[in-house]
């Protein structure tokens, strides 16, 4: 298996800046360990929370048993002791640490889980640092949902590019495949190079154009470099593939890798060209609708002028125009030309709004505004009197109503008691008497 030696020197000068590595990696070490969580007395590190809650179910975890047996594997503890560690160190040192810090976050933020306190400031402070070191690395990192692995890939355009243009399946491999964890895995690389070169081969445009023979190297790699079958001895082997040292076959994985991705671009290109040309076409169409009309409008207003500027024509040689009427009328045949001028004169008023004159229009929507106006005040007084004529007889039902349940009452008490009724009605009729009495004496 090839390994990355390379070696990034102590005080590694960076301008007039010095930076340290190691010193770096101790940082976010100290970090990685400090509390994260505490639950009343009890507290936990990134790593003590992920081994009791998420390690065992987490698609990332490579078959181990918990966080301990994972860094004993990629020897954590001993690119820690190295005060000179290798880029390939300190890049695997940056994985472990991301993917199990990146691990809590996420499923911490699922669970919610009450009663803990998280301490965001360490968390944040933690990140900050480790994205700084891969900036400086010239890595960034990029998130596959369906393994639950953040991988640290380098920076590229042109994967970039694919990564956003393709689909999720080919997205994702694109991603693993240019990140470090595969950089130095041989049958890794094979495996995504073989399910790319499927995904290509039924690109519907591979016979055309330029893109015949871009996708016939393809084949040719596929077929003898070890990917679809063993060219290294039987029926097809090949002495070349077979001489081949194993960091010389992958620098050819590489090779092959970045035809499929720019097959791979060339045909999602395709659907963009597409895109802008549908584009394009809209805004051409719009643009030609737009000058047609612009055209057509003044083409009006010139039409419009020279009418106008007809019967001035006239004044000017002397002719007799007592009215609009006759300025069309010839002037050697008398009555020759009045329908025409009638006809001329009905298709002005008859036109559309939008080719009258635009003084006219507007003196007609000032006209126009004011009779809606009119007409709102109106409608508000005939509402209003209707509502008060409504209360009106409201009230008038309502004092006859009233009159008609005291006689009722009245009637009522007569029938239940006839001999109060009937002293006092014989007491109105004295009343009356004496009153009739008086004004006989008087």
């Amino acid at each position: 298996m090839r390994t990355d030696s390379e070696r990034i020197p102590v005080g590694e000068s960076s301008g007039d800046v010095y930076f340290d590595y190691h010193d770096a990696l101790v940082q976010i070490h100290m970090l990685f360990e400090s509390t994260i969580l505490t639950y009343g007395f009890k507290e936990y590190t990134i790593e003590n929370f992920v081994d009791k809650h998420y390690f065992s179910d987490w698609k990332g975890n490579e078959n181990c048993r918990d966080t301990d047996e994972m860094r004993h594997g990629i020897n954590i503890d001993g690119i820690l002791g190295n005060a000179d560690p290798s880029k390939n160190e300190v890049l695997i040192f940056l994985q472990y640490t991301v993917n199990i810090a990146e691990l809590f976050r996420r499923r911490y933020n699922e669970e919610k889980i009450p009663g803990f306190q998280f301490n965001l400031r360490t968390y944040t402070l933690l990140m900050s640092k480790v994205r700084d070191l891969l900036i400086r690395l010239g890595y960034e990192l990029k998130f596959i949902p369906s393994k639950e692995v953040l991988y640290l890939i380098s920076t590229d355009a042109a994967t970039d590019a694919a990564i956003e243009s393709s689909e999720e399946q080919v997205r994702d491999m694109i991603i693993e495949y240019s990140s470090y964890a595969v950089s130095c895995d041989l049958s890794r690389k094979k495996t995504i190079l073989d399910s790319l070169g499927t995904i290509v081969e039924e690109y519907d445009d591979n016979q055309q154009g330029d893109n015949i023979e871009l996708f016939g190297s393809i084949e040719f790699m596929l077929r003898n470099f070890n990917i679809r079958r063993d060219n290294t001895e039987g029926a097809n082997r090949n002495d070349f593939v077979a001489g081949l040292t194993e960091s010389e076959l992958s620098d050819w994985y590489d090779e092959i890798y970045q035809l499929l991705l720019l097959r791979i671009l060339k045909h999602n290109n395709i659907a963009r060209m597409e895109k802008i040309d549908a584009v394009r076409g809209l805004i051409s169409t719009q643009n030609a609708a737009a000058d047609l009309l612009q055209t057509e409008e003044a083409s009006g207003e010139n039409e419009k002028g020279g009418e106008r500027q007809e019967p001035e024509r006239g004044n000017a040689e002397g002719e007799q125009t007592p009215d609009r009427l006759n300025a069309f009328m010839p002037a050697d045949e008398p009555g020759k030309g009045q329908a025409e001028a009638f006809l001329r004169i009905s298709e002005i008023e008859s036109a559309d709004p939008d080719e009258k004159d635009p003084e006219t229009a507007s003196e007609e929507r000032r006209i126009l505004g004011k009779r809606i106006l009119i007409g709102v005040i109106i409608a508000a007084c005939l509402a209003a009197a209707f509502f008060g004529a409504l209360s009106g007889l409201t009230d008038s039902g309502s004092r006859g109503a009233d009159r008609v349940r005291t006689e009722t009452a009245a009637e009522s008490e007569t029938k239940a008691d006839p001999e109060n009724a009937s002293e006092e009605k014989s007491g109105t009729a004295v009343s009356a008497d004496t009153t009739a009495d008086g004004k006989k004496g008087s």
